[in-house]
């Protein structure tokens, strides 16, 4: 857990829907004609196997590659009886060995593990002390050891046999501390799940947009190819460390509703350019850029792999004609490919009811409850810098300003296609966020036209709402430190 208490699920899917059955094989040239596709790859088990393999792979890369990203690990520590006292835990009081107990530190509820010997915290220590706020010694700093140290050594604890839901801890014995020790650091990272097309992992709460936009990162470098084909799902459950791991995974899997049926969308070329390194830069009308790899490793020229589909296909098992595929780089503005989109949806555990909230129409994938959501994963980038703009106001304007929208929103039984479509209400949500205090530099006249027009877009599709659940009811971030200046200085 991180300094919260609170944990997240990351769940990753690669749709390999028509990779597995060899249908979008066919998209997969071999040798081409006057700049045209003569011959497809043949799709023979060997190669569908090495699809299920890369799949697999690029998911067992990424979770070993996530102690970069969770940064500072966290450590344990060792809490030793007296010998007198392991003897009694274990024949009196008969302690389990690595079965979960508490130890009770002046009211407040240690999670611990016995293993025969001794017990060792399983427990994010900082969060701990941040509940059990003892006095703090001079010079202790942020780290919780010595603090912990010198107030459990000598000292005489309870251990508690943890109580199931609703109920409370009971007493099984007592014992004496003798000596604490730190432990090894690690990585709090436990993967549930890696198979070719899921990925289930537990991480800190307050890491998981990290995980989520270096996953993105990833895949885009690694499919960036095969990409309009070959979507990536994200989902992150946030939920507290109590929560009963069965309604975690429950909503895990239900997330996975977000991909819909064998859904190809037409999205309309708006530009596309060259760009550095190899790469392609296609804009689409709906704001969506990709940069599509256009170089083999070698550095010669990629005629095999980034295609796009000028056609979608009538079924999910119908095989794509070589005529209806367009190389990235004959795209112009106006061309019309099809796309399978990849996208992103998040839930808040608050209480195990909300699991059912996670619920999808079958047929296009959006959530049922939040019209607004699943954004597509592209939208990640676009949520933080909304978020890094919007920041810059104090808490509570932030809340006023999505109080202001959202009760509007109510007001006038505006659903989510209403909102869009409304120029009085962009009109109204463009005049409150100009009318938010903003701090001084960094003005509403001062911030540039896109930065703008970004924030007026998140005020009417919602995104306002999301970005401040996010980080502040959620992640509970605290506050930049130019927010903490007195409101007079920043007016």
């Amino acid at each position: 857990a991180d300094d919260n208490g609170r944990l997240a699920l990351f769940v990753g899917a690669l749709d390999l829907d028509g990779w597995l059955d060899a249908s979008l094989i066919s998209t997969l040239v071999v040798s081409e004609e006057n700049g045209r596709p003569k011959e497809a790859k043949n799709p023979s088990p060997a190669r569908i196997y090495r699809i299920a393999e890369t799949a697999r792979s690029f998911w067992s890369e990424t979770v070993a590659g996530l102690d970069g990203v969770i940064g500072q690990p966290l450590y344990r520590i060792a809490i030793q009886p007296s010998p007198a006292d392991v003897a009694a835990l274990n024949d009196d009081a008969g302690l389990l060995r690595y079965h979960a107990y508490e130890i009770n530190v002046d009211g407040v509820l240690l999670a611990v593990m016995w293993d025969g010997e001794r017990f060792v915290t399983t427990e994010n220590l900082a969060y701990f002390v941040s509940r059990w706020k003892p006095e703090a010694a001079d010079g202790e700093g942020d780290d919780p050891f010595p603090l912990l140290r010198n107030s459990l050594n000598g000292s005489r604890f309870e251990v508690m046999e943890p109580a199931g839901y609703d109920e409370i801890s009971t007493p099984r014995a007592a014992f004496r501390v003798q000596e604490t020790e730190r432990l090894e650091a690690f990585t709090p990272v436990i993967d549930l799940m890696t198979e070719p097309s899921l990925c289930m992992t537990l991480v800190p709460a307050d890491k998981a947009m990290a995980v989520a936009n270096w996953v993105k990162g990833r895949y885009e470098k690694q499919m960036g190819r095969v990409r309009d084909r070959l979507p990536m799902h994200m989902g992150l459950v946030f939920f507290p460390r109590r929560t009963p791991i069965r309604s975690v995974l429950d909503a895990g899997r239900r997330m996975l509703g977000m991909a819909g049926e064998w859904l190809w969308q037409a999205w309309t070329v708006d530009s596309v350019a060259a760009a550095p390194s190899g790469v392609q830069r296609v804009t689409f009308d709906n704001g969506v850029c990709w940069d599509v790899p256009t170089k083999a490793l070698d550095g010669t020229d990629d005629r095999w792999y980034p295609y796009f589909l000028s056609a979608a296909p009538a079924t999910p098992t119908a095989t794509i004609g070589l005529t209806d595929l367009c190389h990235v780089t004959d795209l112009a503005a106006g061309s019309k490919v099809f796309v399978r989109p990849s996208r992103f949806d998040y839930e808040f555990l608050d209480t195990t009811g909300r699991t059912y909230d996670i619920a999808y129409d079958p047929a296009t994938g959006r959530r049922l409850s939040r019209p607004t959501r699943p954004y597509p994963l592209e939208h990640l980038e676009t949520l933080d810098k909304v978020w890094d703009d919007f920041q810059t106001l104090s808490r509570s304007q932030r809340y006023q300003v999505v109080q202001a929208i959202e009760a509007t929103s109510d007001e006038w039984n505006l659903d989510f296609a209403a909102r869009g479509a409304s120029s009085v209400f962009g009109q109204f949500v463009a005049d409150t966020l100009a009318g938010a205090a903003w701090p001084k530099g960094k003005k509403w006249h001062q911030l540039s036209k896109p930065d703008r027009s970004r924030l007026v877009d998140a005020g009417i599709r919602g995104d306002l709402t999301d970005v401040v659940e996010i980080h502040m009811q959620i992640l509970k971030e605290r506050e930049p430190a130019a927010n903490q200046a007195p409101v007079s200085e920043q007016q």
